[in-house]
């Protein structure tokens, strides 16, 4: 039955399939993702905490492990978090010891990020613990069932990104990076 209207699959025109979900099909699967997304970094959270880390730190420790020297466009573009926060963590990151900022001899107004031996670490810490629940979330899924998923968010992300590029972009870190 159709949640929003009371009426059958049949009397809506709406697929069988559509019929089983509370929203239309590519409403649904959106929704999903998103709760989904939220769901994680609420783990996430409550797990980075025991390292001294929310989720916008660590996602910015791990832009930073993976580009070494990190620019802070690429921070930005990779992190996932709003600019505003991301200058107010990095700003954190390098008071407590963790990060470093450089500038380069070419452009000094080009800011490089580097993590510090201490910042290295508590990364590698905290990739076994995203690592960890990752595995938790797909238990239960086969390889099939998560390239399928792989799949059908890379196409999602194509059709979204506008930026030339930066999709192709963001799923090559996917593939290079250890984790998250």
């Amino acid at each position: 039955m159709d949640q929003t209207t009371g009426a059958g699959a049949a009397e809506s025109g709406a697929t069988p399939a559509e019929a089983a979900y509370p929203f239309e099909t590519a409403t649904y699967l959106l929704h999903l993702l998103v709760a989904i997304d939220r769901q994680r970094d609420l783990q996430l959270e409550e797990r980075m905490r025991t390292l001294g880390l929310t989720v916008p730190r660590y996602r910015a420790i791990g832009v930073i492990a993976r580009f070494e020297p990190c620019t802070m466009s690429e921070l930005a573009d990779y992190s996932m978090v709003e600019r505003t926060t991301m200058t107010r963590v990095v700003d954190q990151l390098v008071a407590e010891g963790l990060a470093e900022r450089n500038t380069t001899r070419a452009d000094r107004r080009k800011v490089l990020l580097n993590l510090t031996p201490a910042g290295r670490s508590l990364y590698e810490r905290a990739v076994q613990v995203i690592v960890d629940l990752n595995r938790e979330m797909v238990v239960g899924l086969s390889e099939a069932d998560q390239h399928a998923a792989i799949r059908t968010e890379e196409a999602i992300l194509r059709n979204l990104v506008r930026e030339p590029g930066l999709a192709d972009r963001l799923m090559q870190v996917r593939r290079d990076a250890k984790a998250d």
